[in-house]
């Protein structure tokens, strides 16, 4: 992880160094610089680095030295280097960075250069000549980048703060970020900001800036690109095992700072510590773990115990693994409430403590590999027969039982669903009618589930949700995050295989179990209902506990900022009812509502 940043000014107006100097200041903490700032007229650009390799280049403002005609800036960390050094005819050496390696595979293949680069990365190269800026993201999106724009000036930056640091930026709430907190729906906002003015740069995706147009590309969708499907079962768990593997093995040989591992039992956390455990003790290394589930001290053992899986996967490993183990409740109190990240930052508090500098990270298989897949969305990616099939093996030939499988695999239990949410119901009287219609009208009523659109859920934004979220605690902590199963290459593959390789004799991730075989414990393997038990039920416990005493009202809201918007009126009433004090997961579900405006009141 690293940051950059830049500013161009399309009137014409010089770039002054007190505006770079104020942007490097609020990025101080994402690394430091190798360069300064390059100012050029109405021009400049600026990148930090955050080295987890010592033996590499760190990465700086890249100029075509040949021409003077072009510059570059990166926050990358590249895992085919090699293979790039060669096909760039850049000597195999240490002394060369990965933003250098950015920008002599932009001058090969231009706009074509992310589909050849392995890696997270979010790039910004502007070409004099033309007088055009490109941004680039990587091809999941890890890497945060955020931009304004308007006919005078664009600026760019890795922190959107660094952006608001500049007087010349408007601020205004964006209402589809309210909307999307209020109404309790699942929206897609892969763009959005909570600033109306500010966007950030979506997953696979080019934004090009000229001097009268922005242009948006998309090179890359997972499971469009042509490949050769393995012919069997065996050969395509071989495949992604294979691939699951690799991709670990080139992020853990990319870092020379100490490594941890985030493991929860689940089948992605489990495989990736294995993979990078074997593959550090040929460096004479043992990784660190840690587990958000509490430790046995507060919660003892319980059924359905998801730290057994934990530890079935420490022993295999010879390993060990810390929990949560915040003793004083006010501690505890203050810590998981008093931030949108909880008990993530005291995973961070622990691990920096320990001189972590890389933690390596499950978080996207859900979503991109394994894929916790279930009956509707066989029915809904079209594969009736194998639906058909599995509703009878499911349900033993059972006619009730099958019935009851096949209602609530249905588009009709959906609906209903929609129809009692009495939730949603509820939060939408908080919503001013004429602003909830608009926001009707441009999203519709199609919910967002994981079981529905694959594809639009990976590029919702819901994978950002984390990777940016990590990004933006790193300068606090000094760790930057590694998500290994959000390997392009392992995305593609699992996006091009049928969906029924994903649901199977009744087993939701059943290529996956298959593939990790012989590698994970059998015990964790085989664990179907992996619903962190133990930890949702404890961080349950302590938020109902905390709204005993917990006083919630508007008062710190900034009202005028979200008026439009939200009826206070309303809100104060359900407040203030003596239903709302009795019902604790109406409480709470408002509660985190106010800290999530309070989140965004806080830059301005």
């Amino acid at each position: 992880m690293g940051a950059i940043f830049g500013i161009w000014n399309r009137n014409g107006v010089p770039v002054h160094r007190q505006e770079m100097s104020q942007m490097q200041d609020i990025l101080e903490g994402y690394g430091a610089p190798a360069t300064g700032p390059v100012i050029r007229e109405n021009t400049g650009f600026g990148c930090l680095d955050f080295r987890l390799n010592a033996g590499i280049k760190p990465n700086g403002v890249e100029v075509f030295k040949t021409k003077q005609d072009m510059v570059l800036v990166a926050d990358a960390k590249i895992y085919n280097r090699d293979e790039l050094l060669r096909e760039c005819n850049l000597p195999s050496a240490t002394d060369v960075s990965d933003s250098e390696i950015l920008l002599a595979a932009y001058l090969r293949w231009g706009k074509e250069t992310p589909l050849h680069v392995n890696g997270d990365f979010a790039f910004a190269i502007f070409d004099y000549v033309r007088e055009e800026l490109s941004l680039v993201s990587d091809h999941l999106g890890v890497r945060p980048l955020f931009y304004y724009e308007d006919d005078q000036t664009v600026v760019f930056a890795t922190d959107i703060k660094a952006i608001l640091s500049l007087p010349k930026i408007p601020r205004k709430v964006n209402g589809i970020a309210v909307f999307r907190i209020m109404s309790s729906e699942y929206i897609e906002i892969p763009e959005d900001t909570h600033m109306e003015h500010i966007r950030k740069l979506p997953q696979a995706s080019i934004v090009t800036v000229s001097k009268t147009a922005v242009r948006k590309t998309k090179y890359w969708t997972p499971g469009q690109n042509k490949r050769e499907l393995p012919i069997d079962e065996e050969a395509c768990a071989g495949r992604i095992r294979d691939l699951m593997q690799n991709a670990v093995e080139i992020r853990v040989d990319a870092i020379t700072e100490p490594i941890a591992m985030e493991l929860s039992g689940g089948l992605d956390s489990s495989a990736i510590t294995v993979f990078a455990a074997r593959h550090l003790r040929r460096r004479n290394e043992t990784p660190e773990c840690y587990c958000w589930a509490p430790s046995f001290a507060l919660v003892p053992e319980q059924p359905r115990d998801e730290r057994k899986l934990v530890e079935a996967v420490c022993e295999q490993e010879n390993i060990r693994c810390g929990y949560f183990s915040v003793i004083d409740p006010k501690e505890r109190a203050k810590l998981l409430f008093g931030s949108g990240a909880g008990a993530l930052e005291e995973e961070l508090r622990v691990l920096s403590q320990k001189g972590i500098r890389a933690v390596f990270s499950g978080w996207g298989g859900d979503q991109a590999i394994t894929h916790r897949a279930n009956l509707s969305e066989l029915r809904v990616n079209g594969y009736y027969k194998e639906f058909m099939a599995e509703v009878l093996r499911v349900s033993r030939k059972s006619v009730p039982r099958g019935a009851k499988l096949f209602f609530l695999n249905s588009r009709l239990y959906h609906w209903v669903q929609k129809i009692f949410a009495r939730e949603q119901r509820v939060t939408a009287r908080l919503i001013r009618p004429e602003f909830r219609k608009k926001m009707r009208e441009r999203f519709g009523r199609d919910d967002l589930q994981f079981n529905r659109d694959l594809l639009r859920h990976l590029e919702s934004g819901n994978i950002q949700s984390r990777t940016h979220m990590t990004a933006k605690l790193m300068p606090r902590y000094g760790i930057d995050y590694v998500f290994p199963f959000l390997d392009f290459r392992l995305v593609d593959l699992a996006f091009s295989l049928p969906r029924s390789m994903f649901y199977k004799y009744g087993v939701n991730r059943y290529i996956a179990r298959k593939a990790l075989r012989d590698i994970l414990p059998e015990e964790v393997r085989n664990y179907i209902p992996k619903d962190d038990i133990v930890r949702c039920s404890f961080f349950e416990a302590e938020r109902k506990e905390s709204l005993k005493t917990e006083a919630i009202s508007t008062k710190e809201i900034r009202k005028e900022l979200f008026d439009p918007y939200i009826d206070f009126a309303e809100l104060d009433r359900l407040i203030q009812s003596e239903k709302f004090q009795k019902n604790r997961p109406l409480r709470m579900r408002i509660n985190r509502k106010i800290n999530q405006l309070k989140e965004i009141q806080a830059d301005f």
